[in-house]
């Protein structure tokens, strides 16, 4: 089993070959899917981060929530307290870029939403397993915000993403299910 350093490491390297037309052809059906799921069309407060270089594209999905009436929630990072604060956003333009270019809700401009609110989680990682186990970043954040979090979850991701050898430890919770351009996984965690 790879370490959590070199399993990110390849898996970033793996995404870096994707071309751009791929990325977006299969973004686009990741959305499409996620958009089907009861979870999606049940809930009214959704939470998603900003998708980055590599990530599967959430802008669309931001979109379409705003399309939908739904309200759109985005963490702000508190660095600190490793924690996240859910803000709630109309537009892009209620972003700005912090550390390592992340785009997180400028305060001063949104409405903070307590997390027993959010009725729906899109939860990013890097690597994932079909039991809903992920690799992340490596803050934690995620994990210290789903350890009391009671809604629902899914992470999105392409194919590649998708491993048998994700390193598990006891603070780490699974999302229950995780959308490719290929299936959507009922993990079983």
């Amino acid at each position: 089993m790879l370490e959590k350093k070199q399993l990110r490491k390849w898996t970033q390297q793996k995404l870096q070959q994707m071309s751009e037309e791929e990325r977006e052809q299969h973004a686009a059906i990741i959305a499409a899917k996620v958009q089907q799921l009861s979870s999606w069309k049940n809930a009214q407060t959704i939470a998603i981060t900003i998708s980055r270089q590599t990530e599967v594209h959430t802008h669309s999905l931001l979109e379409v929530g705003w399309q939908q009436n739904k309200t759109i929630v985005v963490p702000k990072t508190d660095q600190k307290n490793k924690t996240m604060i859910f803000y709630k956003i109309d537009s892009f333009s209620d972003l700005e870029e912090t550390y390592y270019n992340l785009l997180e809700p400028i305060p001063s401009r949104c409405i903070q939403v307590n997390k027993t609110d959010i009725d729906f989680v899109i939860v990013p990682g890097l690597a994932y397993d079909e039991q809903g186990y992920r690799l992340g970043f490596g803050g934690g954040y995620y994990d210290r915000f789903l350890s009391t979090y009671d809604g629902e979850t899914c992470s999105i991701a392409f194919e590649t993403q998708i491993r048998d050898d994700i390193p598990k430890e006891s603070f780490d919770i699974p999302v229950q299910k995780i959308v490719t351009e290929k299936r959507v996984i009922q993990c079983l965690a």
